[in-house]
């Protein structure tokens, strides 16, 4: 696994850096200044981020500045990420949810927590293991469809946006039909695959869920499930719903 700290005082996370690599493997990357952060995980693509949120400083007043690169990893990127500081429940204010994400695991800096911080990587193995495999295989398939299609796409288009749409038009048609082959989990599939979460369309459609409570609240009695057929609600270019 590839793992990126991100800490403006290396030698404060060294224990943990040591004890990581001891559990992984692999030598973690140590981003040594929270500028250039975001780039920097761009650049790399690590699996898991080890973040810091405050500045070293001399004073009473020490600057989060891990928030920004915890926006940006938030906001866009898909890995997990473990926020190893001296306050990591500062975290909340880039989102209250957070800290209750199992995506972002809090650890406190402190005697023995590099403990603590490998632990957390452990537990996020199943994410990436599962982030890798997805890569992978949509990665191949993309692969497969532009070494076929491309011939007949260029021999049949001169126009670079028609081009460019046949190809995206092939290569997603691909990566559907893969991801409904992969879904055939034995004899059976589990009775929460037929729901898509978050939903890809705007309109509301047959055997959506709708939650009319509040987000939190998990009572079945705030839950509705449409009955309407699609054609009736869905709406695009001159065509209205037929229904509220």
């Amino acid at each position: 696994m590839k793992i990126l700290f991100i800490d403006d005082q290396p030698e404060v996370v060294e224990s943990a850096r040591i004890a990581v690599e001891g559990f992984n493997g692999e030598k973690p990357k140590v981003k040594a200044s929270f500028v250039g952060a975001e780039e920097y995980i761009d650049s790399y693509r690590p699996d898991i981020v080890v973040l810091d949120l405050l500045r070293a400083s001399t004073g009473d007043g020490r600057e989060p500045d891990g928030l920004g690169p915890l926006e940006g990893i938030w906001q866009k990127q898909l890995m997990p990420v473990v926020i190893y500081s001296a306050a990591p429940e500062r975290s909340e204010s880039v989102d209250s949810a957070i800290s209750d994400h199992p995506l972002i695991r809090l650890v406190k800096k402190g005697d023995g927590s590099e403990v603590e911080v490998v632990e957390a990587i452990r537990n996020l193995i199943p994410v990436v293991t599962s982030l890798q495999a997805t890569r992978s295989m949509v990665e191949q398939s993309l692969f497969m469809v532009l070494k076929a299609v491309a011939p007949t796409v260029f021999k049949n288009f001169s126009d670079n946006d028609d081009v460019a749409g046949a190809l995206e038009r092939a290569s997603m048609r691909r990566l559907a039909a893969m991801a409904d082959e992969q879904g055939k989990f034995g004899d059976r599939h589990a009775a929460w695959e037929q729901y898509v979460f978050p939903p890809l369309s705007n309109d509301v459609m047959l055997g959506d869920v709708l939650r009319i409570g509040a987000e939190a609240d998990l009572d079945p009695a705030n839950f509705r499930v449409v009955l309407t057929p699609s054609c009736d609600l869905v709406a695009g270019g001159d065509r209205s719903a037929k229904v509220d």
